[in-house]
């Protein structure tokens, strides 16, 4: 009742109800896993027991703050019918995330449990023992996530500088208030620290000048009134700094060759970064864009050419939030070679960027043009990965060889939006309906038989090079979607066939049937008594699937096949385990969006 949950964003809020909360009823898919969200109050601890039963099924659970989905603080991985996470401390009151996951990937019913723990118990992390300078963990990433310590305990860490640099900065993010920890940055065996933590509500600061290759020990402690406290390290600016792939290029001389993009970029302290690029295209609008995190400091950015960085073309400005970084404007000469100079004015640490070429200027046309009327239009069958560059349009031709009802014009659109107007051979507008997604635009008409047609697509941006493929699909069957699903009865067999069927349901993994499910599929009901076993074989030439969902609404997968290649039988067997009748949907599927055909499906329900 809670799907779709399956993402972090698409959490389920849960309203702590108490210091016990019981959701019962709930059921992982074998498709995803199922992502909880609620607050837990300030100064309490949190335990999280989650039991399920279903013997051949093994589900794992997971904690993690909302802030951070990636990381967790928490998990319980083993293979019994309990999971259970407990014993964190939350300081203030913070929001956190549950993750369900299915392991086994069989579909599981399961209850939560969610206890407040008034105080909490602190529990050490699992860099125990760190108590002591002997004892200190190395520090060998920027960050460094999930860490605990308790009260009367301290943790010790060891981290090495590679390079010299001022203004060192180590962040301990610990969202509780100022004077929570006490932190400080020493040299091995020495009691007086080089610096120590700024306190303020959530985080304390270490800056320090460093010293290249040395190691320095970092202190953590807790001086709060509770049991303990959870932190994060992040360690930026100066001295772990280390230089991309692409160094050395630190002057015009010795300038990385880019294309349209580089990403995951690093110029250091004092640095300065140098690409080289040419524009196929003299266009006004040219666009050399630098994006960064502010957070992490400041860029700027020099575009010259030849005539060398002294007499720069343009250079960048402020730092523009809604960008995301700095962007330089300017008018392409073709065949000019352009130098981009990207510095760290800051003299702080690593900034990492990534550099990106903007314009109608940098568009290379496809091999079809000229293609810009219905006359000169490209037949789809020949069409090999289209371009549009600017506001130039370009026209497809098709005949449809299923005509009637439902035909779908289907624009897989990979970078930019486009618009499309769809006419006969002469000129005459088609009536279509349209629909759009961010990687897509379909146009759903009715076809005639022996028509030919013609799509007139542009880009909608017209700023840049927008690049698309086209595809047709006929008058699709009646029974392609979950709604409209054909029903079926025990010892009963169907003919049928995907070609021109919509993927109307793509699974987020391939745990269902053990592969992806990219194809059109089509969809039947069946109805399995208490106790009864379904099963459904399917015999095609093409290299097609089979899955079983509860309902239309959750789109619950209880069983799947894709074991066999096109020729071959692929058989799909399931037991209704409850005692009740269930109305399922069973669904004829392809892993890929080329597996299509036709098909026989025998039903047998006993």
């Amino acid at each position: 009742m809670y799907e779709p949950n399956n993402l972090p964003a698409e959490a389920e809020p849960i309203t702590l109800t108490g210091t016990s909360t019981s959701i019962m009823g709930l059921r992982a898919c074998t498709d995803g896993d199922d992502f909880f969200r609620f607050t837990v109050p300030a100064g309490n601890g949190l335990k999280v027991t989650m039991d399920f039963i279903d013997a051949d099924s093994d589900l794992d659970l997971f904690l993690y703050r909302a802030a951070d989905s990636r990381n967790s603080i928490d998990q319980s991985t083993s293979t019994t019918d309990q999971e259970v996470v407990e014993g964190f401390l939350f300081a203030e009151a913070a929001e956190v995330l549950l993750r369900v996951q299915n392991y086994s990937q069989r579909p599981a019913g399961y209850r939560i449990t969610i206890d407040v723990v008034a105080g909490g118990t602190c529990t050490p992390d699992d860099g125990e023992e760190d108590d002591t300078e002997a004892q200190a963990s190395p520090i060998q990433d920027e960050r460094v996530n999930g860490r605990s310590v308790c009260a009367g305990d301290a943790d010790f860490y060891t981290l090495q500088i590679p390079r010299a640099g001022p203004g060192t900065m180590i962040r301990i993010n610990h969202g509780a208030p100022a004077g929570t920890l006490n932190t400080g940055i020493y040299l091995p065996g020495q009691m007086t620290p080089l610096a120590t933590g700024v306190q303020t509500a959530g985080t304390d600061t270490i800056t320090l000048d460093s010293m290249a290759a040395t190691t320095y020990v970092l202190k953590v402690e807790y001086a709060g009134t509770l049991s303990g406290a959870l932190y994060d390290i992040h360690v930026l600016n100066g001295g772990l700094c280390e230089d991309d792939f692409s160094e050395e290029n630190d002057d015009a001389a010795s300038a990385t060759s880019i294309s349209l993009r580089a990403f995951s970029l690093t110029v250091c302290e004092a640095d300065a970064d140098y690409y080289t690029f040419t524009v196929p295209r003299a266009e006004p609008g040219a666009e050399a864009q630098v994006s960064y995190n502010s957070a992490d400091g400041d860029l700027d950015a020099v575009l010259f050419t030849a005539g060398g960085e002294a007499a720069p073309i343009t250079m960048t400005g402020a730092y523009d939030a809604m960008l995301g970084g700095k962007r330089l404007t300017f008018t392409s000469e073709m065949g000019t070679a352009y130098f981009l100079r990207v510095r760290n004015p800051s003299g702080l640490g690593g900034v990492r960027y990534d550099v990106e070429l903007n314009g109608v200027a940098f568009c290379v046309d496809d091999l079809s043009e000229p293609d810009d009327s219905v006359q000169t239009a490209t037949p789809i069958t020949d069409l090999t990965g289209g371009v549009l560059c600017g506001s130039n349009p370009d026209f497809v031709s098709f005949t449809v060889a299923s005509a009637g009802v439902g035909t779908r014009l289907v624009i897989s659109q990979l970078n930019q939006e486009l618009d499309a107007e769809l006419t006969d051979a002469a000129g005459t507008p088609v009536t279509t309906t349209q629909e759009r997604t961010s990687t897509s635009l379909t146009l759903t008409f009715t076809s005639t038989a022996g028509t030919s047609y013609a799509v007139r697509l542009s880009n909608r941006a017209g700023s840049t090079g927008a690049r698309y493929s086209a595809t047709v699909f006929g008058a699709p069957p009646t029974n392609e979607t979950c709604m409209t699903a054909e029903t079926l009865t025990a010892s009963q067999t169907v003919t049928g066939s995907t070609e021109d069927a919509s993927n109307d349901l793509e699974f987020t993994s391939s745990a269902c049937t053990g592969y992806s499910n990219r194809a059109g599929d089509v969809m039947y009901r069946v109805t399995v008594g208490a106790g009864q076993t379904l099963t459904a074989t399917l015999d095609s030439q093409a290299d097609l699937a089979l899955w079983l969902l509860e309902s239309c609404q959750s789109r619950c997968c209880w069983e799947g096949t894709d074991q066999e290649l096109g020729g071959l039988e692929e058989v799909l067997t399931w037991t209704n385990p409850t005692n009740a009748p269930l109305e399922l949907v069973l669904g004829v599927d392809g892993w890929t969006s080329s597996a299509e055909g036709e098909f026989s499906l025998a039903i047998d329900i006993q």
